[in-house]
């Protein structure tokens, strides 16, 4: 074949356009630094994770990887809860995939259940997503707060999909971020989550990170942390007050009729416990106020 037949091979193939200042993959550092943002958003989210479903949560980043859109999807292919959300003004969607499993305990929790059985893979109903969504909206804006001492975000349109080849205006071949965290609820055993920011989505923050140093990422935001004590004030929390228990034969309990009295092991000079959330943080007398009971607290 002569070479004019090379050139019309050449002349014929597709041709698409190439951005030379997006790059194919991002340098080692600025995957560190963005690592480090992510950790400090991941220790206030832990707080205000367990806030909402009232028992103790943690989660730790696990590591990243660099890979296609394509690619992700292919190992993301079980069924699971799919969120997409902004951080204003950076260009491009965020999305995060919760597996069923995790997705359905969070549900349970946030409804005063105690997860006290194993849950059938499925995608969350419309409900469940809002309901999951409605928790997710309190974790996930902790991001900005923490990409804050870099370049100012604002999180918005946080909405739910059914599966990630679903999720729009990300092409297959497009290059993205895959964030894999460890998510540990209360005594359930920890399960992992993914959240994915595409290439177009970090170039600010690394044009950013790249102008102002390393240094920034370690900055605490003071309005972070007077944001944060502000919502912990706001949260509701179990109060009880225990007299000292005593101990009855299974006979005496049986043998009981209305109008027995039951004497209980505890003097009347001494305080009773109050009990915030499990744990004893005050004594008390009691009292009344107006026709209600009310307890006095006397000491810590």
């Amino acid at each position: 074949m002569g070479s004019g037949g090379d050139e019309s091979i050449v002349r014929d193939k597709p041709t698409k356009s190439f951005d030379f200042r997006q790059p194919k993959t991002l340098e080692r550092t600025q995957v560190r630094s963005i690592e480090m943002l992510l950790e400090s958003f991941a220790r206030p989210a832990s707080t205000l994770l367990g806030a909402n479903l009232r028992v103790a949560s943690r989660i730790e980043i696990l590591g990243t990887a660099q890979k296609l859109w394509e690619e992700i999807l292919g190992e993301l292919s079980g069924v699971g809860s799919v969120s997409v959300f902004y951080l204003v003004p950076l260009p491009s969607k965020v999305v995060l995939f919760m597996p069923a499993s995790l997705a359905l305990k969070l549900v349970d929790l946030r409804l005063g259940g105690v997860c006290d059985q194993e849950f059938e893979p499925r995608v969350p109903t419309d409900i469940e997503q809002s309901i999951i969504l409605g928790v997710l909206g309190e974790v996930l804006p902790q991001l900005s707060n923490a990409f804050s001492p870099i370049i100012e975000t604002k999180f918005e349109r946080l909405n739910s999909e059914q599966a990630l080849q679903f999720v729009q205006g990300i092409p297959l071949n497009e290059m993205c971020l895959s964030v894999n965290f460890n998510v540990s609820i209360g005594e359930l055993g920890a399960e992992e989550i993914t959240m994915i920011f595409p290439f177009p989505a970090l170039r600010p923050l690394v044009e950013s990170l790249g102008s102002r140093g390393h240094a920034l990422v370690e900055k605490q935001s003071e309005e972070f942390h007077k944001g944060l004590k502000t919502r912990l004030q706001d949260v509701e929390v179990d109060v009880e007050v225990l007299f000292k228990p005593i101990q009855l034969t299974s006979g005496e309990i049986i043998r009981l009729v209305p109008g027995d009295v039951v004497s209980l092991g505890h003097r009347v000079s001494d305080p009773l416990d109050l009990i915030v959330d499990g744990a004893h943080l005050y004594k008390g007398r009691p009292t009344r106020v107006g026709s209600r009971l009310a307890v006095l607290i006397v000491e810590e």
